[in-house]
């Protein structure tokens, strides 16, 4: 296990994070099939080894369908006899027979792929089949028009359709590191089925594996800062496993991440370089990374069944608190990495004082007016620039479509949030400054909109149309409105009161009696 581990480390200290061609590792997902396909526990270790070197013996005979297993050598023969050495000059003559036994994954493929076809050739035959009302897909309706809105954005796992079933996937993601830890998979679910419900320390093994692996791509593509109390940057499934990996896991002594060495250059620099901004903060990387994690957790959970009932009832609890904690966490670090990539690449730390009354830049009254302008307010065209840069800088990373639209997503996401951090900044607001403030939301919404929409995604400023709106919620509806809108801070909703209680001339008694409600119920 510590052999393996510091291999890993070692791989991942020197990982450049390419993705490996399909054609590579076509004989490590007929390996993990193997593997999980054969023999129920009564397997033993000698089949496991024959099974994993089958070009070196005459197992070669085995059936690629039931994956059985056969029987080694006599072992009483130390040296090769002369009816030996002629077996082995015709031990291939079974696959000549059979054919490339590497072909059954292009034919999977190609079974796949016919009823793609089918659906394609009857879609263009009767083109009006599938035209249904779209109202009655639509995901929402408009409370003020009541119409119905087609949302188009895909989901956040639908760049990982390529992955899905690990290496069974039409073009699945591994790198280097990752088919080391594959391929130790492998081999432990040997070990576990010759084992039996010995096998927990086996079984630890691979949970040590991943864990290390988990760990070390958070710690290169995410955000480190987001592990610190008061931070709402992770999930809390994934705070908390990330949490617990690193107090507890074998790597935690030596700071589970690149690390820099005296001479300042190995691991730590060279994941600088990947990352730094000339490199557009290393996004190709973090989507081979982010992938190739999602293909290994993939081929976890196929292997589970076989690993629970190798391993007994006795590890069940183990199993299911790793399969829960830290297999499922993967699509949360997905996430994550791709929301850092997004605020990465989009520079907003200017926009909030941009938007709010800020003095340190002479910005200052651009809501306390009394009147509707035609114009929208010049931040809003400082950041339509900056996201033309970001359209620029995505373009030329290398990346899939999928990957584009999600960027986008994404990025949307962190413009409401630092819109809603700017809302929040400002301290005196009028009717009139309302309004002005849904204009430049507008303008910024048709403009995402117009991009975002040839990647299939619409833009998501719901979070920042909704605070604008709450300004006119009645002084007695306020503490419930507060405490049915968790996605605000306590500083943001407090600003909110603040600038209705200047915007309507509450008395002190009654903004604080309002403000202490909120802060009881918020409590």
């Amino acid at each position: 296990q510590h052999r393996q581990l510091e291999v890993l480390r070692m791989m991942m200290d020197r990982e450049l994070w390419q993705r490996m061609p399909v054609e590579s590792i076509a004989p490590l997902a007929l390996e993990l099939r193997r593997a999980v396909e054969s023999a129920g526990p009564s397997a033993s270790s000698g089949s496991h080894h024959s099974l994993l070197n089958a070009g070196a013996s005459s197992t070669a005979d085995v059936s690629l369908a039931d994956g059985g297993a056969a029987s080694l050598p006599d072992p009483s023969s130390a040296a090769p006899s002369t009816s030996s050495v002629k077996e082995q000059s015709h031990m291939f003559c079974s696959w000549m027979a059979r054919g490339n036994p590497f072909t059954e994954t292009q034919d999977v493929e190609e079974s796949r792929e016919e009823p793609v076809q089918r659906e394609t050739t009857r879609a263009a035959a009767y083109p009006d089949e599938d035209e249904e009302d779209e109202e009655l897909h639509g995901d929402s309706i408009d409370e003020e028009s009541q119409s119905v809105t087609k949302c188009r954005r895909k989901r956040a796992n639908s760049i990982s359709q390529t992955n899905a079933g690990g290496l069974s996937g039409s073009s699945p993601t591994v790198t280097a590191a990752s088919v080391h830890v594959l391929r130790c998979l492998a081999e432990y679910i040997w070990l576990t089925k010759a084992l039996g419900a010995g096998a927990s320390m086996v079984f630890s093994a691979i949970c040590h594996l991943f864990y290390c692996y988990f760990v070390y791509i958070f710690r290169t593509f995410g955000k480190p800062e987001a592990l610190s109390k008061g931070s709402f940057d992770l999930t809390p499934r994934l705070q908390q496993t990330l949490t617990k990996l690193s107090a507890n896991s074998a790597w935690a002594a030596s700071g589970l991440g690149p690390q820099p060495s005296p001479g300042g250059a190995g691991p730590a620099s060279d994941a600088h370089a990947i990352t730094c901004s000339g490199n557009m903060y290393g996004l190709k990387e973090r989507c081979v990374a982010a992938e190739s994690l999602h293909t290994v957790a993939e081929e976890l959970k196929r292997a589970r069944p076989v690993l629970e009932s190798h391993l007994g009832s006795g590890c069940q609890r183990e199993v299911d608190l790793f399969y829960s904690r830290t297999v499922d966490a993967v699509e949360d670090l997905r996430e994550h990495i791709y929301k850092e990539a997004a605020c990465l690449l989009l520079n907003l730390h200017w926009l909030p004082d941009q938007v709010g009354d800020s003095e340190k830049i002479g910005s200052h009254k651009k809501y306390d007016r009394k009147e509707v302008g035609m114009q929208h307010n010049p931040w809003v065209d400082h950041l339509i620039n900056e996201l033309n840069q970001f359209i620029a800088k995505v373009m030329v990373s290398d990346v899939s479509q999928e990957t584009i639209g999600l960027l986008w997503e994404y990025a949307s996401q962190t413009i409401a949030t630092t819109l809603v951090l700017g809302f929040a900044r400002v301290r005196k607001c009028t009717e009139m400054g309302r309004a002005c403030m849904t204009l430049d939301l507008q303008v910024i919404v048709q403009w995402l909109q117009s991009h975002m929409d040839i990647h299939g995604r619409e833009p998501n400023l719901r979070i920042v149309d909704n605070y604008i709106k709450a300004f006119y919620v009645p002084d007695k509806d306020l503490v419930h409105w507060a405490m049915t809108h968790p996605e605000y801070t306590i500083e943001q909703i407090i600003a909110l009161v603040n600038q209705i209680a200047t915007a309507y001339n509450w008395k002190r008694s009654q903004r604080s009696e309002i403000l202490a409600q909120i802060e009881e119920a918020l409590r």
